[in-house]
């Protein structure tokens, strides 16, 4: 036998690293090629989408005359061909009219310079001479004012006649209009908000932001929605002032923005007539505020970053016009009904814009800006300093590789296994409390904390729900396994279709999902429900067989007021009309429900009643050795003594309603009654659990509470512990911290529950003071099947060595049972021992002490 030649690891590191010089290389020229075209592609959509708008001088029928229309259309825009938004909108009408066989006339309205009533009488001339010697289909508007003119002559002018808009800001404006069947149409964005956050990162020391606006239907929308702004959270410590342009003449408007000093910026909205009826175009109204103020000037709309804005945010009109001509198209050749059609978010790009000049001016950083933003100005040599900057960027790092291989053998340090294994195991149980484990979409609490965040942030959104109806005759008919594909195909059509629609999809309990969507409004009538319906009436075969499910589909959008808490109340209470509605049905929540809503009511009472009037008692589950079956503890579990209702409903109904620091006395001084009449009878309870949840941190004496009935009732501190989730440090931090260090004082021991559920993480293991750790049930579930998986060993050694006794809840096997064994777990918690049963039986078990392990 020969001796094994030792591996040259120098060298293999050596060849691996010429190979990622080589790579490396080889993207960065990539980067740099892309770059160069990128920024060439910036210049060009700069000098197209920013320059302002073309002229045009012919109102007439603006297609082909040449080419036979099938429908005329009337498109009424609210300002005049210069305005900075004109030619996005007629570039999109034009862009799909031939597609569609339409051709138009145009009305400019020039709303901002005419807006007397003498100049609305010429217009309702012209509109009248129009519609007597032309046949229209249809009309299109664009801008808030041409819509609220339809609108006021609707009877007059427009009877019978579809109407679809876009370009409207006022959200109500846009709403009202789509209450009349024949018409709907697209909401567009003010941008104010988003021009906001950009200047609050440019500037962060902004204390003050002063908006210019006209007293135009446009100018005061806006001016409306910037100070309903300053009562957003993320707004706080920013003062907010509003400067009405026809307040205020050429001179005296120079001298008041001229007098703002550092800390304030200027947002320039629709602002176009002063005092003395000059109109400006948004290029001079820019020039005249940027040349008299010494502070950043901001825009919320197009024109003026030529002349002095810094940056803003901006939208192009000509998806949303082509989307209205081809609704239009569809409603007249009656394959759409506009009634059906409820209306929609603006589908136009929205894009950042910023002046290099003027940015450099103020001293202001382009990294801060977004991604993709458009600069304009910007020199030749900006782009050149970018390609200089890679190339340089690649010779330090060859210069680099080069000292690192002349300069010694490459060494490299694996890291500590127990690092790798923690942050493995951490990213793990991230994802597990995220995503179900047999469907891989959310879970309820995860859909749940992103809901709260879309409440905190006002943001509308809807909600549907759906229930499959009799899937338990499936698991029993074919098998648990059968029915586990079936939920898993179901989860990801259900998520693919939600993300589809800028939705998500979370598995709400055992065959019941939740699909949420930002940003939406359903219709009761809503085309999407139509596809969930079918999604769940599709045949799907199974084995020989071919099912047909059915499912009870509801749906609700959140309202002002309101948390998504409510909206699933909404769809429960739907859900029950539609179970009694029959198989398949689809509800969309409304007011005529209340009655159902009414039987929620009365469970609410009941709760109250049993708080006021003594209708609590308490069970007690054992809790045992692992390896002896030694009875080491109880957990104190409340019930009702009607039995009416279950924790799992009337503890989530106590939270809502601010009642559960009542019951949480109640079942603590119930507890240590029952402690000490065991006591009294000679016996020596085990310690038992009381539960302790994050609302009863505002019981700010109970404490006080819990010491006075320990004393009242001579049981001594030791007999009990308080059973806590993460959740109570999590949301209160400060307070559970002045909570633990007070029970500690008095010898008061914890335990934390819920350990592995959607809000433990395994670095709150060494700052909660607890003794014991609980593991919860769905840990156990979802990792006890596999007789390889080493996750539970895992978390219990994590576990034992932050020197905290394990526990495993819902041990209902003796294969569970021996798994726990055969992985140290200390204590377990479970059917397989007992139900939480009387004191009586209770009793019993600490007269046994000891339950047999086999």
């Amino acid at each position: 036998m020969g001796l094994r030649k030792k591996f040259n690891w120098s060298r293999f590191f050596t060849t691996c690293g010429y190979t990622v010089i080589v790579v490396g290389v080889i993207f960065l020229v990539v980067a740099l090629y892309h770059q160069i075209q990128t920024n060439e592609r910036a210049v060009e959509e700069n000098s197209v989408n920013i320059s302002g708008a073309a002229r045009y001088s012919d109102n007439a029928a603006f297609s082909d005359a040449s080419r036979q229309r099938t429908d005329r259309v009337l498109f009424i825009a609210s300002y005049d061909p210069t305005s900075s938004y004109y030619q996005d909108q007629i570039t999109g009408l034009l862009s799909v009219s031939d597609a569609n066989n339409i051709e138009f006339d145009v009305i400019n309205m020039d709303a901002a310079k005419h807006d007397d009533p003498e100049d609305y009488a010429i217009l309702d001339q012209t509109v009248q001479r129009r519609l007597a010697s032309t046949h229209y289909r249809g009309v299109i508007t664009a801008g808030d004012p041409a819509l609220q003119y339809v609108m006021n002559h609707q009877n007059d002018f427009f009877k019978g006649l579809p109407v679809v808009f876009f370009g409207v800001i006022d959200q109500t404006l846009g709403k009202t209009a789509a209450k009349n069947p024949n018409i709907t149409g697209y909401l567009e964005s003010s941008h104010i908000a988003a021009t906001l956050d950009m200047a609050k990162k440019l500037l962060p020391g902004t204390k003050r932001v002063v908006a210019i606006h006209d007293e135009s239907a446009l100018g005061t929308t806006e001016a409306e929605i910037f100070n309903s702004l300053s009562k957003k959270k993320q707004y706080a410590g920013l003062d907010f002032e509003t400067l009405d342009l026809e307040h205020y003449t050429n001179a005296s408007l120079r001298k008041a923005v001229s007098a703002y000093k550092k800390g304030t910026i200027i947002l320039l909205m629709s602002a176009h007539v002063d005092q003395d009826g000059n109109y400006y175009t948004a290029a001079e109204i820019t020039r005249t505020v940027s040349n008299a103020a010494a502070v950043p000037v901001f825009r919320n709309s197009k024109g003026g970053y030529s002349n002095g804005a810094v940056a803003g945010q901006v939208s192009s009109y000509r998806s949303t016009a082509a989307a209205a001509v081809r609704l239009m198209s569809r409603t007249l050749n009656g394959t759409t009904q506009l009634a059906k059609v409820g209306v929609t978010k603006s589908l136009s790009n929205s894009v950042y814009v910023a002046n290099y000049p003027t940015m450099k001016k103020f001293n202001l950083d382009l990294d801060d800006l977004p991604s993709h933003t458009v600069l304009v100005g910007a020199p030749e040599s900006y782009y050149a300093g970018s390609y200089k900057t890679v190339i340089y960027s690649i010779l330090v790092i060859l210069a680099g590789f080069v000292l690192i291989f002349v300069g010694a053998r490459l060494d490299i340090r694996i890291r500590k296994h127990n690092e790798k294994h923690l942050k493995k195991l951490t990213n793990r149980l991230s994802f597990a409390n995220a995503h179900d484990p047999l469907t891989a979409v959310y879970t309820r609490q995860a859909a749940s904390k992103r809901l709260d965040e879309l409440d905190l942030q006002d943001q509308p959104y809807a909600i549907v729900t759906t229930d499959l109806d009799n899937f338990k005759d499936i698991n029993e008919v074919y098998g648990h396994t059968v029915g586990d594909v079936l939920l898993k195909n179901i989860a990801e059509e259900l998520s693919d279709l939600a993300a589809a629609h800028g939705g998500a999809a979370a598995r709400y309990s055992g065959d019941a999902f939740m699909l949420f969507f930002p940003d939406a409004e359903l219709q009761e009538d809503d085309p999407m429900l139509h596809q969930i319906q079918n999604l769940f009436s599709r045949r799907r075969s199974v084995g020989m067989d071919t099912l047909q499910l059915r499912a009870c589909i509801t749906a609700a959008n959140s309202e002002p007021g309101h948390t998504y808490k409510d909206v699933l109340l909404w769809c429960e209470t739907a859900m029950q009309a539609g179970k009694n509605k029959g198989k398949n049905a689809c509800i969309f929540y409304s007011q005529r429900m209340k009655q159902e809503a009414a039987a929620a009511e009365q469970t609410r009472l009941s709760v109250l009643d049993a708080i006021e009037h003594n209708g609590f008692c308490m069970v007690y589950q054992p809790q045992v050795e692992t390896a002896t079956g030694r009875l080491t503890g109880f957990e104190a579990l409340a019930r009702m003594k009607s039995g009416a209702l279950s924790p799992g409903i009337f503890i989530p109904i106590a939270e809502e309603n601010g009642w559960i620091q009542q019951i949480g006395r109640i079942t603590t001084e119930l507890t240590i009654r029952q402690i000490c009449v065991w006591r009294n009878k000679h016996l020596t309870p085990p310690p038992v659990s009381i539960n302790f949840s994050a609302g009863q941190l505002g019981d700010t004496d109970f404490l006080m509470f819990l010491k006075r009935c320990l004393v009242m009732y001579a049981v001594p501190v030791d007999a009990i512990r308080l059973e806590v989730t993460e959740s109570l440090f999590i949301k209160k931090e400060q307070e559970a911290e002045n909570f633990f260090k007070a029970a500690k004082e008095i010898g008061v021991r914890f335990m934390m529950d819920d350990f592995g559920t959607g809000y433990s993480s395994l670095s709150m293991l060494q700052r909660l003071p607890v003794s014991e750790v609980k593991i919860d049930k769905s840990l156990l579930d979802s990792h006890s099947a596999k007789k390889d998986d080493p996750f539970l060993k895992d978390v219990i050694t994590l576990i034992h060595d932050d020197g905290k006794v394990a526990l495993c809840e819902g041990v209902e096997t003796k294969a569970q049972r021996d798994l726990l064994n055969a992985l140290n777990c200390d204590l377990i918690q479970g059917f397989y021992f007992g139900k939480p049963g009387t004191p009586e039986q209770a009793e019993a078990a600490i007269r046994k002490g000891v339950y047999d392990v086999d």
